[in-house]
C-alpha cells in the first residue's frame, strides 16, 4: 500500500515538472516595471560637440538620462532625424571642412553610412514613415534659392528631385513637414525675417499655395493641423515689414485662404510642434537674443488643445527650444538654455549652452537627460547601442 502511495505521488511530481517545462517562463515582477526604467525600449538621440554651427557626435540616453552611449568619435553630425532605429544627419566634414552629405546610421553597427554624394543638402532631413525614403532639399550658392527637393532612397543611394525651382526662386532647406496621411509634404526657410515656404501635392506633383503668396513676413515655422490646414507661426518682429503680424496663421489648402487661427498680432510665436496624434500642440513665444552655437530659444512653452485652442503653460527651468513629441505624445523633448561659464559686461553670451530635458506632460515632472545637447530627438524600437570598449576599438580602427 505504501508502494503504491509513493509511486502515486512520484508519477504526479514527474507530470507537473513536465508541463512546468512546456510552460512559458515568467519574469519577476519587479523587474522592468516601470517603461521609464527601460532605457532600450525608449531613447533619446542627441549631438554633443563644441557648438551648433560646427557639429558634433552623436550620443544616445534612455528617456530617464540614465545609460549614455556614445555612437561616434571625432565627427561633426548635425541635423537628426530619426524613423524607430535609423538616425539620418549630415555632416559638416573633419577638420571643419564642409561635407553636406546625408548619414544614415542604425542596427546593428551603428556606423554612419553616407546615402548621398555631392554635398550642398539642407539642414534637417525628412523621413517617410515605415519607408527607406526621406526627403531633402539641396543648396546652391545663392542663399535665397535651393536646387531643389528631393526624395532619397537610403537603401539603393538614389535620389528623384520632386520639386524644382519656380522663376528661380525656392526655399525649403530648413523646414520639411509630411502631412499626417502622407498626401502633402511642406517645405521651407526663413531668410531675413521672411518665411518662404511651398507645399507639394506628393500624388499629383503639384504645388498648393495661394495665388500670389510667397511666403509670410515675420513667418517663424509651420506644422499641419490636419490633412488640409497647414498652421503657420509668425512674429511681429520683422526688420523688412512693418506691416508684420504675429500669432498663428491657418492655411487651407482646399479654398487656399489664410486666416488667423491663434494670438493675437502682437504675439511673437517663435516655434510650433505638432504631436503624433495632432492632439495637442506645442508653441514657443517670445524669441531671446542667443548665439550662433545654440539653437535659437523662446522665453515660454505653451501646449494648445487644437480642438478648443486652450492654452496651458508649461514650467521650465529656463528658455527652451522645442525637440517634438514622444511617440505616444505623453512627454516632450526640448533643449534648455544653460551656462558653464558667468556672463560678463564684454561678453554675454560667454558660456551659453543647452540641456537636453524630458518634460512629463501627464504629471508635469521635469527631468535633464543630456549636458551640452545642441540637438535632440526621440529613438523607439529594441536593440543596443555600442559600448564604450567597441566603439573604441573602432575608432583605433579608422571605421567611425
Amino acid at each position: 500500500m505504501r508502494r503504491t502511495l509513493l509511486l502515486t505521488v512520484i508519477l504526479l511530481a514527474l507530470s507537473a515538472g513536465s508541463a512546468f517545462s512546456r510552460a512559458p517562463r515568467l519574469r519577476p515582477a519587479n523587474r522592468g516595471a516601470s517603461a521609464l526604467a527601460r532605457p532600450a525600449s525608449v531613447r533619446i538621440v542627441f549631438v554633443r560637440g563644441p557648438d551648433e554651427r560646427h557639429g558634433g557626435d552623436i550620443w544616445t540616453v534612455g528617456a530617464d538620462g540614465r545609460d549614455e552611449r556614445r555612437l561616434t568619435i571625432g565627427e561633426s553630425f548635425h541635423g537628426l532625424a530619426v524613423d524607430g532605429r535609423r538616425i539620418a544627419c549630415l555632416r559638416w566634414g573633419k577638420r571643419s571642412a564642409y561635407d553636406g552629405n546625408v548619414y544614415v546610421l542604425s542596427d546593428p553597427d551603428w556606423r554612419p553610412r553616407r546615402v548621398t554624394s555631392g554635398g550642398m543638402f539642407g539642414e534637417v532631413p525628412c523621413w517617410k514613415p515605415g519607408t527607406d525614403h526621406l526627403f531633402i532639399a539641396r543648396g546652391t550658392e545663392d542663399p535665397s534659392c535651393d536646387e531643389g527637393l528631393y526624395d532619397v532612397d537610403v537603401r539603393r543611394g538614389t535620389r528623384r528631385k520632386i520639386l524644382a525651382p519656380v522663376h528661380d526662386e525656392l526655399t525649403v532647406g530648413d523646414m520639411i513637414r509630411l502631412s499626417p496621411r502622407g498626401q502633402f509634404i511642406a517645405g521651407g526657410s526663413v531668410i531675413t525675417g521672411w518665411l518662404g515656404f511651398h507645399v507639394l501635392d506628393l500624388k499629383s506633383g503639384k504645388q498648393v499655395k495661394p495665388r500670389g503668396m510667397r511666403g509670410l513676413f515675420g513667418g517663424r515655422g509651420f506644422a499641419w493641423l490636419d490633412e488640409q490646414n497647414l498652421l503657420l507661426a509668425s512674429t511681429p518682429d520683422c526688420p523688412d515689414d512693418e506691416k508684420a503680424r504675429g500669432g498663428i496663421f491657418r492655411l487651407n489648402l482646399r479654398t487656399r485662404r489664410l486666416t488667423r487661427w491663434l494670438f493675437p498680432p502682437s504675439a511673437e510665436v517663435e516655434q510650433i510642434c505638432r504631436s503624433p496624434q495632432g492632439d495637442r500642440f506645442a508653441v514657443g513665444l517670445d524669441g531671446l537674443d542667443t548665439p550662433a552655437s545654440v539653437p535659437h530659444m523662446a522665453a515660454r512653452i505653451e501646449l494648445i488643445d487644437p480642438r478648443t485652442t486652450s492654452r496651458r503653460p508649461l514650467r521650465l527651468p529656463g528658455p527652451a527650444h522645442l525637440c517634438g513629441f514622444s511617440h505616444d505624445g505623453s512627454r516632450l523633448l526640448l533643449l534648455v538654455l544653460s551656462r558653464t561659464e558667468p556672463a560678463t559686461k564684454d561678453d554675454l553670451y560667454r558660456g551659453m549652452k543647452s540641456d537636453a530635458y524630458v518634460v512629463d506632460l501627464r504629471g508635469g515632472a521635469c527631468r535633464r537627460v543630456a549636458r551640452e545637447a545642441f540637438d535632440a530627438a526621440w529613438m523607439s524600437g529594441s536593440g543596443s547601442p555600442p559600448g564604450p570598449a567597441r566603439l573604441a576599438r573602432r575608432a583605433k580602427a579608422g571605421d567611425r
